[in-house]
């Protein structure tokens, strides 16, 4: 008698972990430097694990050799991918899968320079060491970075394609309507909160997906952003035990009658919680695209299922909006300027940023 196992059973083993771990940013790294390769790995790395499973049997679970076998893998593996990606191109054409005329990935006014802004929120801790007053931006990641954020439009060309709506309004409804025509392939939500996701899932026909920013390490592509007014204690506080204790206690004890704000995520537990049972037990009314359609949907309380699906993705989050580096990103997008214009070739854009932002950081320490 023959029984089947999925390798799924074998992907707990410690050292296939280990190895799949190191090789993720390994992959990235490989696509980045290969010769030729034109592939950039994104879905695909959560499934090194189960590549694995097979191949350290082979390796009589030596890790240093399945490493090694892996990465001749995974580089051979991305040469197919390059190989055939035409084919797969010519495949799509031919089954009739295209964007349609005139439709764009992100909305229609993203600039090059709000795209850069956002991915350096999203990898900046990868190129500045602020204690350390130190910074490596002459690196292939932001190489990359850069590179991407050029595929858009540049903000004279979104100011000149917008100059016809008579203000922002105007501007969201053309949004809007653009994403209900399929004429927008993403949907750039700046906001997602629990409350938010039933409004999500409606207006894209299901379950909406989180994907987030492509970025460099494979980490998540999104990030916290502060709403409503924060607390800071300063570096010359007298009392910092004081300072916390008063913080925490603020942050974690609400007072009687404390708003609960329904467009961002609670900072208390005992509010969120109390938001997910509404959600939970309730039926909502929700307008999907009230700029376009003003039609009132009624969708079913958030399944158990939903609602870890949204927590998982708040957890996998490890980055955080810092007000303070708002000077830096406005430094760096000023020196990149020139490049994304056109003007400045790459190579003189990255020894520029690194020099600048040098002298920014030390004249900072």
């Amino acid at each position: 008698m023959y029984i089947g196992l999925d390798s799924a059973v074998g992907v707990g083993n410690p050292t296939t972990l280990a190895i799949s771990l190191i090789l993720v940013p390994l992959t990235l790294v490989l696509a980045l430097i290969l010769p030729g390769n034109k592939v950039l790995p994104f879905g695909d790395l959560a499934s090194i694990p189960y590549m694995f499973v097979l191949i350290l049997p082979l390796c009589k679970n030596n890790g240093f050799r399945a490493l090694i076998v892996g990465i001749v893998s995974l580089a051979s593996g991305l040469y197919f991918a390059t190989d055939i990606a035409a084919l797969h191109t010519q495949m799509a054409i031919e089954a009739s899968f295209a964007m349609p005329e005139g439709a764009t990935l992100l909305q229609f006014d993203a600039s090059r320079e709000m795209i850069a802004y956002i991915l350096m929120h999203l990898s900046v801790e990868n190129y500045v060491d602020q204690e350390a007053g130190t910074c490596s931006f002459d690196s292939p990641g932001f190489r990359s970075m850069l590179e991407f954020a050029s595929r858009f439009p540049t903000q004279k060309e979104v100011e000149a394609e917008t100059a016809a709506f008579a203000d922002d309004f105007a501007k969201w409804k053309e949004a809007e309507e653009r994403f209900v025509s399929g004429l927008q392939m993403l949907d750039n939500s700046q906001y997602v909160a629990l409350t938010s996701l039933q409004k999500l899932n409606a207006r894209h026909g299901g379950r909406c997906a989180f994907i987030g920013y492509p970025v460099e390490d494979g980490s998540t592509g999104s990030i916290f952003r502060l709403t409503g007014q924060c607390i800071a204690m300063s570096s010359t506080c007298e009392n910092k035990e004081a300072a916390w204790e008063f913080m925490r206690t603020v942050y974690t004890e609400p007072k009687d009658g404390t708003p609960d704000n329904n467009s961002a995520i609670p900072i208390w537990k005992v509010l969120y919680d109390k938001q997910k049972d509404t959600l939970m037990r309730t039926e909502q009314e929700i307008v999907p695209f009230p700029l376009t359609q003003q039609q009132i949907v009624t969708v079913p309380p958030l399944a158990e299922e939903e609602v870890r699906r949204f927590e998982d993705f708040i957890n996998s989050i490890d980055k955080i909006e810092l007000i303070g580096e708002r000077d830096l990103f406005n430094l760096v997008l000023e020196v990149c300027a020139p490049y994304f214009s056109g003007d400045k070739p790459l190579d003189e854009t990255v020894a520029l940023v690194q020099n600048r932002v040098g002298l920014y950081l030390s004249e900072q320490k």
